[in-house]
């Protein structure tokens, strides 16, 4: 059964021309529109203006997991799969999840490259904590290459599971990753189930997913994260293959999306995206 996904948030360019899409995926117990509400309070230093502001061409989409109803019948905002731990083993319910949240991740990448003409590089993908974690599935499972990747205080799902791959090459660990999602019967005209799915688009010019330029970010202190996650996501990511990477450690220990209080941390966001996008 297909996951339905509540209505995702999308803060419009401010300028007539749409010129590219940034995709942020929230962190556990939140959702697309408290990310972006976020974001529109934080300033780049150098500029004291919002994110938002700063790239005044930009279409920002947000989408939301599924929320969750608790036994005294409340509502809080969801999870995009269960997660005991992170980078720990996932049951079968929880491999569904992130499955599902993969696959709708992919729709909605689609999505904006068709909404770009095709420029797929025109489109950065991104995401927080646990939904750093379902970017980095969408990553390794997209058809070919975006314009880049934002990795913040997240880790990579299934490390132990593809840890096993010991002397593969970067193509037959991908395979395993998707193999192991699950992900190959899901393949298709669109490549995501379900009937939202969108006609596949044209990325620009046949590239390898892995010249993808990636962003990883973590606070220090972070100990829902670990000292050892930024090493261990690095290391996984240089085996398959990809080389224009750059993690940085800032000091702190703010859990959660709380990180975008940090100016520097939200700088070197701001400047990743200036560098990938041409601005």
């Amino acid at each position: 059964m297909v996951q339905l996904f509540p209505p995702r948030h999308v803060y419009f360019p401010s300028t007539p021309s749409h010129s590219c899409t940034v995709i942020l995926l929230h962190d556990i117990h939140s959702t697309g529109p408290e990310l972006a509400a976020r974001l529109a309070m934080s300033q780049i230093q150098s500029t004291e203006a919002s994110i938002f502001e700063h790239f005044p061409s930009c279409r920002w989409v947000f989408p939301s997991a599924q929320p969750r109803q608790t036994d005294t019948c409340q509502t809080i905002p969801g999870s995009w799969f269960e997660s005991p731990s992170p980078g720990g083993r996932l049951g079968p319910a929880a491999m569904d999840g992130l499955r599902e949240s993969v696959a709708y991740t992919l729709r909605i990448v689609d999505e904006e490259i068709n909404r770009l003409a095709g420029r797929s590089r025109r489109v950065v993908l991104g995401g927080l904590g646990q939904g750093m974690a379902v970017a980095v599935g969408a990553l390794l499972c997209a058809r070919g290459r975006v314009g880049g990747f934002i990795g913040l205080n997240g880790w990579f799902p299934l490390l132990e599971e593809m840890g096993r791959y010991e002397g593969a090459d970067d193509e037959e660990i991908r395979q395993a990753f998707v193999d192991h999602l699950g992900l190959e019967l899901l393949t298709g005209t669109s490549g995501i189930p379900g009937p939202a799915a969108t006609k596949a688009p044209s990325y620009e010019l046949p590239d390898s997913t892995c010249k993808t330029p990636i962003l990883l970010s973590y606070l220090e202190a972070d100990a829902r994260v670990g000292l050892r996650t930024p090493t261990l996501v690095h290391d996984m990511l240089v085996r398959l293959g990809y080389a224009r990477m750059v993690c940085r450690l800032f000091p702190g220990s703010r859990p959660g999306e709380r990180w975008l209080k940090d100016p520097e941390q939200l700088d070197a966001v701001a400047g990743f995206l200036a560098e990938v996008l041409g601005h």
